[in-house]
């Protein structure tokens, strides 16, 4: 059984990792929310390494995940994480040799990071 399952939080995805299984040859990620059951058919993906990103999530959500070793032992210990929100409503405001922009805050977040681009 694979161990050490960990769950990290990005924007709308979580990357997910775990500690080799002895005679693993590759993996099932599940993932679940809420009172979800385990669903083997809408929410697992296969990974061959001991990564796995899981992406299109919903922001702002708590999700559930585990691994099995694909020789069909048992699962391993569960995780959870909150997949990010990201900032919503983002504006810019031109000015004189400045922009202002301000953004909905996304839930949880601890800071910003802004980006701009010149085409000059």
């Amino acid at each position: 059984m694979p161990d050490s399952v960990t769950a990290a939080a990005g924007v709308e995805r979580l990357t997910v990792n775990w500690s080799a299984a002895a005679g693993a040859g590759s993996y099932k990620v599940q993932w679940k929310s809420g009172q979800q059951d385990w669903d083997a058919v809408a929410r697992q993906v296969t990974a061959s390494g001991t990564s796995r990103k899981l992406t299109g999530l919903v922001a702002g959500t708590e999700y559930t995940v585990r691994v099995i070793a694909t020789r069909d032992g048992p699962p391993s210990a569960t995780a959870t994480a909150t997949s990010a929100a990201q900032p919503m409503n983002v504006r810019v405001v031109a000015g004189i040799r400045r922009l202002t922009v301000t953004w909905d805050s996304a839930a949880d977040a601890t800071g910003y990071t802004v980006w701009w681009k010149s085409d000059m």
